[in-house]
């Protein structure tokens, strides 16, 4: 659960390198800067969401291991 809070750090992140991109000279680092705070929330709901769904297949295959 607290996976959505890293998500939400990222996003603040990305609110802030948004408003910052009118503060600086050079444009294509500041878009850098927001890119990556992009990825980063993107991926991390990606990650995050994928967990549950994906439970039931980790139980049933590390069950069938450990026997």
């Amino acid at each position: 659960m607290g996976g959505g809070l890293i998500a939400g750090i990222a996003g603040i992140n990305k609110t802030l390198a948004i408003a910052s991109i009118t503060h600086v000279e050079d444009l294509t680092y500041a878009i850098f800067k927001l890119n990556t705070w992009v990825l980063t929330e993107m991926w991390f709901i990606v990650i995050f969401g994928s967990i549950p769904v994906l439970r039931p297949f980790f139980v049933r295959f590390t069950q069938d291991v450990s026997v």
